[in-house]
């Protein structure tokens, strides 16, 4: 027998053509089945239309898709399983080709390609997308999956930790248990209305929460940017709206020192020197999610100033330029740094690659750095002719701090809930500090190098967030 396990939220108007559809189809192959629809906190007639088409009705109060499919399952007395979502409808012949497929011990999981209801210009564009991406690895959508309940209890159900893309994880995992080519997918297929698509704002946030699904990111284990499925997002707070004119016009001044070197107005050493302290302590300021927090930044302080006397554990340097400094130290070294650690962090959501990356600014930084004089290594080499100047443990000292203030700021938990905008933030307020500093100086393509490194950081923290 099959069960089919429709998921249902406010479905009354999809509802009874997606039932009629199923019981053609069924009458069709000649098959024995149930309907289970799992009303999911519905507050239209879905659940006495369900009854009425003669489908079992089974409540789950949260809203939750996952959990939804589940309890469906659960209930199930069937030994194949159909997901069926309430917004699609059938064709007549897909269930002999689903049943057909299932007796071949090729195929563990059976899906189709997607047929859009209306197909406006806009969303026709997304779903070719998606088909694409379902013939050519199998990962289809939830919109239909057939497997046996053997089967999808090997595979774990759906993973019930996160709120969207259940469907997508559920292939991949397919994919890995039963290998890469044990998912049919039939060609021949009905429609649904795929209503995520028929908004343009919708559409973007679908597609890039789809790729970052497929790459692997913690996509959709927050119910929050999930407005299609689980309702208006809350608003924007004051201090996210200042982040991001803080972000453009930050953005702004670093193009502006990129392109335009000649003109740049930060010349002036206590000019500068105002405009970076200012830089960065906004930048803090935003980054700081904890009071506790603040202690890194004596901390920071304290390390740059041993460093500094005792040459431990960078090795033995000294500043070679006017900047406003306390015992030597000048005062926006422990907030770049901060903004840096803190930022790449929030960025990559990873101890160790945060860690390389702040590595990998570091010896850009030391290149654009020792060639303008702005500090000077005591014993290294000056020639410029290797990409490490300074001497090597400076660069293991840095690794290792930057994953010593990582796990601090784990401890203060200060890091729930970031700001999309933070990857790129650390990267914007620490080059508009070189590229206002050095801007008469070679060194661009560096520049543009940790941009493309910050971008990255950047788009991963606005994947995850999706």
């Amino acid at each position: 027998m099959i069960s089919f396990c429709i998921p249902a939220r406010n479905e009354a108007e999809n509802l009874p053509n997606t039932i009629k559809a199923i019981k053609k189809a069924c009458g069709k192959a000649k098959t024995e089945f149930e309907i289970i629809v799992c009303n999911n906190n519905s507050t239209d007639e879905t659940e006495n239309i369900a009854k009425k088409l003669g489908a079992k009705v089974v409540d789950l109060p949260e809203p939750n898709i996952s959990k939804s499919r589940n309890t469906a399952a659960h209930t199930a007395k069937g030994d194949i399983l159909i997901f069926v979502d309430a917004d699609t409808v059938l064709k007549d012949t897909v269930i002999a080709q689903t049943l057909t497929a299932l007796q071949d011990n090729r195929y563990k999981v059976v899906t189709q390609i997607v047929k859009h209801k209306k197909y406006p210009n806009l969303s026709s564009y997304g779903v070719w997308f998606y088909n694409i991406i379902t013939l050519l690895t199998g990962i289809g959508s939830g919109h239909f999956v057939g497997i046996k309940k053997e089967n999808f209890k090997r595979l774990g159900m759906f993973d019930e930790n996160v709120f969207a893309y259940e469907d997508i994880l559920f292939y991949k995992r397919a994919r890995k248990m039963f290998g890469t080519r044990s998912i049919k997918v039939i060609t021949n297929t009905g429609y649904t209305s795929y209503r995520k698509y028929e908004d343009g704002h919708n559409l973007k946030k679908f597609l890039l929460g789809l790729v970052g699904t497929l790459l692997n990111f913690n996509v959709a284990r927050n119910r929050e940017n999930l407005e299609y499925w689980y309702g208006t997002p809350a608003k924007k707070t004051l201090k996210q709206k200042v982040n991001k004119v803080f972000f453009l016009i930050i953005l702004i001044l670093l193009i502006v020192d990129l392109y335009f070197p000649h003109i740049t107005y930060l010349q002036d050493p206590i000019v500068r020197n105002i405009a970076m302290l200012a830089i960065f302590s906004l930048s803090t300021i935003i980054l700081m999610k904890k009071p506790m927090e603040l202690l890194l930044l004596p901390l920071l302080f304290f390390i740059e100033l041993i460093g500094l006397e005792l040459g431990v554990p960078f090795g033995k340097y000294t500043y070679n330029a006017e900047f406003f400094a306390l015992f030597g130290v000048p005062l926006f070294i422990p907030l770049a740094w901060f903004v840096l650690i803190k930022g790449t962090y929030l960025g990559v959501r990873g101890i160790i690659t945060t860690a390389f990356f702040v590595l990998v600014f570091d010896v850009l930084l030391e290149l654009h750095a020792l060639r303008n004089g702005l500090w000077l290594w005591e014993g290294a080499s000056h020639d410029f002719t290797g990409l490490f100047p300074a001497p090597i443990i400076n660069y293991i000292s840095w690794f290792g701090i930057s994953i010593a203030i990582v796990l601090l700021i784990k401890a203060f938990k200060g890091d729930k809930k970031p700001d999309r905008y933070y990857g790129a933030l650390s990267l914007i307020a620490i080059m508009h500090y070189i590229t206002s500093t050095l801007s008469n100086t070679p060194g661009g393509l560096i520049g543009l190098f940790v941009i493309l490194i910050y971008i990255v950081l950047s788009l991963v923290n606005c994947i995850n967030e999706v």
